[in-house]
C-alpha cells in the first residue's frame, strides 16, 4: 500500500487529535480525507474504523442519526471479523446516538450488547469507556444515584491508568447527571475546574463543553445525554 496508506493513517490520526482539540470540522475533514484513501485501497479494516471515528465525530457535531448509520455500519463489520473489542466500541456509539434522542430504552439494548460482548476484554480503555456509558443511559432511566457512584468510580480507575481522555469524559458525565439531579453546585464547580484542567493539557472539546454549563444560572432538565 505505501505512501497512500501512511498518508490515510496520518489523515486519521490528524482528525483524531482535531477532534480532542475542539476542532471538530476539521476532525471529519481529515478523517474524510482518510477514509477516501482506504476505499481507494481497498483497506475495509482500517476504513471501519474511520467509519467509527466519523459516527463520534457525528455526536459532537449533534447529528444523533449519521452517528447511529456509521455506528451499524462497524457493528456489521467487527461482528464479521469476530473483532469483538472493536464490536463492543461499536456498540456503545450506537448507544450513544439514541441516547441523545432522548431514547434510554434504545441505548440500553445497545449496551447491553457492548457489555456482553466486552465481558472478558483485558483491555481496560474499552471496559471504562463502557461503563461511562452505562453510567449515563443509567441516568438517563432514572438511576441518578448508582449511576454518579460508578461515574466516580470509572474517574478513578482511568486515573489511575493515566487514561486522561477518559478520565475527563467520567468527569463531564459526573458533572453532567448532577446538574440534571438537582446538585447544581457541585456540578458546576466540577465543570470549571474540568474546563481548567482541559484546556491546559489541550483537550479543547471537553473544555468547550463544560464551559457553557458551567456558566449557567439553570439546572439541566432530565432528557437528552448529548
Amino acid at each position: 500500500m505505501g505512501a497512500k496508506d501512511e498518508i490515510a493513517n496520518s489523515a486519521a490520526n490528524l482528525g483524531e487529535i482535531a477532534r480532542v482539540e475542539g476542532d471538530i470540522a476539521g476532525a471529519r475533514k481529515t478523517q474524510e480525507q482518510a477514509l477516501a484513501i482506504r476505499h481507494e485501497l481497498g483497506d475495509d479494516d482500517a476504513a471501519t474504523e474511520d467509519r467509527l471515528a466519523l459516527g463520534l465525530i457525528a455526536i459532537d457535531e449533534g447529528n444523533p442519526a449519521q452517528a447511529m448509520t456509521d455506528a451499524r455500519s462497524a457493528v456489521q463489520e467487527y461482528h464479521s471479523d469476530k473483532r469483538v473489542d472493536r464490536e463492543a466500541s461499536a456498540h456503545a456509539l450506537a448507544a450513544q446516538a439514541p441516547l441523545a434522542q432522548g431514547q434510554p430504552g434504545e441505548a440500553q439494548q445497545a449496551i447491553d450488547a457492548a457489555e456482553h460482548l466486552s465481558a472478558k476484554s483485558g483491555f481496560v480503555a474499552t471496559r471504562l469507556s463502557l461503563a461511562i456509558t452505562r453510567a449515563r443511559v443509567d441516568a438517563a432511566l432514572g438511576i441518578s444515584t448508582s449511576a454518579m457512584k460508578n461515574l466516580e468510580a470509572a474517574r478513578r480507575s482511568a486515573g489511575i491508568a493515566a487514561l486522561v481522555a477518559i478520565e475527563f469524559e467520567a468527569r463531564f458525565s459526573w458533572a453532567e447527571v448532577a446538574l440534571r439531579s438537582g446538585e447544581a453546585s457541585s456540578a458546576r464547580s466540577a465543570l470549571k475546574t474540568l474546563q481548567e484542567d482541559a484546556q491546559a493539557k489541550g483537550f479543547g472539546l471537553v473544555a468547550h463543553k463544560a464551559a457553557p454549563l458551567a456558566a449557567s444560572d439553570v439546572g439541566l432538565q432530565p432528557g437528552n445525554f448529548d
